[in-house]
């Protein structure tokens, strides 16, 4: 139970009065918007009916209650708290109030209730009414002719009959399986429950319209059967109404208006006067039971629930459609995966397209775009505007390999099955943790930035850097040295790159005196050549990294920033990356970030030269990541088993097949070649295949395939192969699934299968909610983030052990920060729209891929 749930209902047993009297209620309802309109709401009932003109209570009201208190003298004098006679009693006090319509009980009366002291707190706002000295008391022998009139606070388009649900819906009785679900209920014995259930719904209907329409009050008293069940605990329960139709009805938002502007009292708009009314039998067994209105408004349950089980669409930020209810969505999720009718399979076999791909150059270029964002109005309107990069890839429970590289494991969302099946079969690879140490043959091309003197100090850096590169350079390796400056161009040649040459070429560069030659390169000129250079040398084989361009950087680039960056982007889709080394305190941090970002690359500073050598091994080892390389996934589906899917993947062109094919045997060479590890890559595998180029240390990755199973027994096998660059030998791991015959419960295994392909359904309602955006469909955006929302909001009511799930509660707090930030008024269009797209494209990829440096 949340804190205003508690709060509320606190309120509306101990009356509005609680608030000043309990300094924590009180704090709580000034700080809380929701509670004190509540409380609000609340007093103007209590001031509504004290309003109400004088009446004449019928004696057989005044009888029945007199006798309620006095009971057969069987039972005890003082209940305990919470004892159902206690509180079956309050609600008799409560009904001669409410069915009086506002009587203060005259001294008579009183003296006959006066055994109630010391039964019940004198704190209850049952006797504190029934004894309030501040109301005039009423003569008992008001006229007859005195007519009810409406609350001056009703509208008058609401006062009359129109405004209230149709008779023979409201005639119906609410199921008993339902009648726990009333706001008061649950405040009666069995016994009571049975009894006063058949006039429950009357005598409500009878309270609505005594007050909204003003009948006599004397002819209806005296014209009403002597019915027991009319004078007591049903009509007690005005606030629990309240407090219950504060619960149900649905949130309606307007243009613009946010939740807690809203006000949870108002009727669903299908309650107002001329609105069509759903039929009787298309209602909901809930929405049967018609609760009392707060003043100024007469509307219904039934209503609200008529509108929200049909799918009517109510809004959410700035008057966009809402989904169905969470549970309804999580069931037809649920559902559809049993679906067997209507498919259509893949082949078996084949190659398909890889989805492990950490440092996407593509999803480098998002980041850099989403860094540039200006986030401040994002954060005024959420307090909080990470959004995208909050989004996680799912824990897996893959345990860590041993005296291996690579480890699979291989589980389905069901351990037993019954006949012919639907599946969701999961294909785990989890790495080591240990790194190779072995870093791939690297292709750098140098730029030292002499574009402005440098002293004493710099220079001793430069010196320290490429001595630190020249000592670090290993057989495979390509490194060439440009200047930006004077003198300007290629200073040395990879092929010269050795310790003489690169030792005369630093004497004369930093050689004092002379004149400098006229001839001089700009800093996009000299970048753009090291480019080239890189270029000529470039392996597409090689791992993301292994192609460099590195940038010394001793003065400001903010004159040609806007080039640089566009050379950047166009280098690193290439494969060529750009990381930058600031040495000197004339460099710009802020614009070398967004440079780097761009090109894929990494900005460090070298503080001190003796710190070079350390700074040249981070930079050339950060491509090592790798520990297997020439990852082939084979997956063999089992007689009978039919493909529907690989999830997040496609079925590639023989075209591609082949280029994968290529790939695969270049690395492979190439590997067999720098490390002595035996090449075997050249012929296809029976089954699926899946190529991932390079694995790195301790990155999970699970691959999702819906199948159909003919009934109990082998599912799949799978083997992985690989270059195991840790313990440098070829590699090998395998598995096996087969499902039980039965109907077994599913445990921790299956469900974390099942949550896996949650985080692609998330993937892909992100990915599907950016290209609306771009496309200018901002409500169909918000239409399917919603849905992903209700989605998993569903999910963590369905499945047990789901409902404290972090990784799903942060997911179901980000939808709800993109659509708060889809529904502000600066979002719909210019540069916040665009990065919300990007946004929601970089959460596709990020919910699923594992972070990459």
């Amino acid at each position: 139970m949340s804190r205003c749930t508690s709060v509320q209902e606190r309120i509306a047993d101990e009356g509005v009065e609680l608030v000043g009297r309990d300094a924590a209620i009180g704090e709580h309802v000034a700080g809380c918007s929701h509670c004190s309109a509540f409380a609000e709401a609340l007093k103007r009932v209590d001031a509504g009916m004290s309003r109400l003109p004088p009446k004449a209570a019928p004696r057989s009201v005044l009888q029945r209650a007199a006798q309620a208190v006095a009971g057969d003298g069987k039972t005890s004098t003082t209940p305990r708290p919470g004892d159902p006679g206690a509180r079956n009693l309050a609600a008799a006090l409560a009904a001669v109030v409410v069915l009086s319509a506002g009587f203060v009980l005259t001294e008579s009366v009183q003296l006959e209730l006066q055994g109630l002291d010391g039964l019940y707190d004198r704190q209850s706002s049952v006797v504190s009414q029934a004894t309030d000295a501040s109301r005039p008391p009423v003569a008992l022998t008001a006229p007859a002719a005195s007519r009810l009139a409406p609350l001056s606070v009703l509208p008058e388009s609401l006062a009359e009959p129109e405004a209230l649900a149709e008779p023979e819906a409201l005639a119906e009785p609410a199921p008993p399986r339902l009648a726990a679900e009333s706001g008061f209920a649950d405040q009666l014995s069995k016994e009571q429950k049975k009894r006063d259930r058949k006039s429950s719904d009357k005598v409500r209907r009878e309270i609505v319209a005594d007050m909204a329409i003003g009948r006599d009050a004397g002819d209806a008293a005296a014209a009403a059967p002597s019915s027991s069940g009319r004078d007591v605990d049903q009509a007690a329960g005005l606030r629990g109404a309240l407090q219950e139709y504060r619960r149900t009805a649905p949130r309606e938002f307007e243009e613009g208006q946010s939740e807690a502007s809203v006000d949870y009292f108002a009727p669903p708009k299908s309650a107002l006067p001329g609105a069509k009314q759903p039929r009787a039998n298309e209602r909901d067994d809930v929405a049967r039971r018609q609760l009392p209105a707060a003043p100024g408004k007469v509307g219904t349950v039934a209503a609200a629930k008529d509108k929200r089980e049909q799918n009517a669409p109510s809004t959410v930020g700035g008057g966009l459609a809402q989904s169905p209810r969470p549970r309804q969505v999580a069931r037809r999720f649920l559902a559809d995966q049993e679906k067997l009718t209507g498919l259509s399979f893949q082949s078996g076999s084949g190659y398909w397209a890889n989805t492990y791909v950490p440092g996407d150059p593509a999803i480098r270029l998002l980041e850099a775009r989403l860094q540039r964002w200006d986030r401040s109005l994002l954060r005024a309107s959420l307090g909080d505007a990470r959004l995208e990069s909050e989004a996680r890839q799912n824990w897996q429970p893959f345990g860590l390999p041993e005296n291996a590289a690579l480890a699979t494991y291989l589980h389905a969302d069901k351990r037993a099955v019954n006949g012919r099946s639907r599946l969701r079969v999961q294909v785990g690879i989890q790495a080591s943790q240990k790194r190779s140490g072995l870093r791939p043959d690297m292709n750098v091309g140098v730029v030292l930035d002499l574009r402005r003197p440098v002293d004493d100090v710099t220079g001793a850096k430069l010196r320290a850097l490429v001595m630190a590169l020249a000592e670090a350079r290993q057989p495979g390796d390509r490194f060439s040295i440009t200047v930006a400056g004077h003198p300007g161009g290629l200073l040395v040649a990879p092929e010269a790159f050795r310790h003489g040459p690169i030792r005369v070429a630093l004497q004369s560069l930093f050689t004092t005196g002379g004149e400098q030659p006229a001839a001089a390169m700009d800093l996009l000129a000299a970048l753009h050549s090291a480019s080239q250079n890189v270029r000529q040398g470039d392996d597409a084989s090689a791992p993301l990294g292994a192609s460099l361009v590195l940038l010394v950087s001793t003065a400001s680039i903010a004159e040609q920033r806007e080039s640089l960056e566009r050379m950047a982007h166009e280098n690193a889709v290439a494969g060529i990356g750009l990381s930058v080394i600031a040495v000197g305190g004339g460099t710009d941090l802020a614009s070398i970030d967004r440079l780097v970002l761009l090109g894929q690359g990494h900005r460090r500073v070298l503080n001190a030269a003796e710190d070079a050598g350390k700074l040249v091994d981070r930079e050339l080892h950060a491509a090592s990541r790798a520990v297997a390389r020439a990852v082939r996934l084979r997956i063999r589906l089992a007689p009978g088993v039919e493909l529907i899917d690989i999830l997040g993947s496609t079925n590639l062109s023989e075209q591609a097949a082949q280029r994968v094919r290529d790939a695969e045997r270049s690395i492979d060479q190439r590997v067999a070649r720098n490390t002595g590890i035996r090449a075997d890559r050249g012929e296809d595998e029976e089954g699926i295949q899946i190529v991932i180029p390079s694995f790195f240390a301790g990155d999970s990755h699970a691959v999702l395939l819906d199948v159909v199973v003919p009934g109990p027994g082998p599912v799949a096998d799978v083997s992985v192969r690989y270059k195991d660059l840790v313990y440098r030998r070829n590699g090998v791991a395998r598995a096996r699934l087969a499902i039980e015959d039965g109907h077994t419960g599913t445990g921790p295994l299956e469900h974390n299968v099942l949550k896996n392909q949650l985080a692609h359904a998330l993937a892909r309602s992100a990915a599907t909610a950016s290209q609306q955006l771009e496309a200018g469909d901002r409500r169909g955006a918000v239409r399917t983030l919603t849905e992903a929302r209700e989605l998993i909001t569903g999910m963590r009511e369905e499945i047990p052990g789901w409902d404290n799930d972090n990784e799903l509660r942060a997911d179901e707090t980000l939808l709800a920060q993109y659509l708060t930030a889809l529904g502000a008024q600066f979002a719909r269009s210019g540069q916040h729209h665009d990065r919300l797209a990007d946004s929601l494209r970089y959460l596709a990829f990020r919910r699923l891929t594992p972070p990459h440096e």
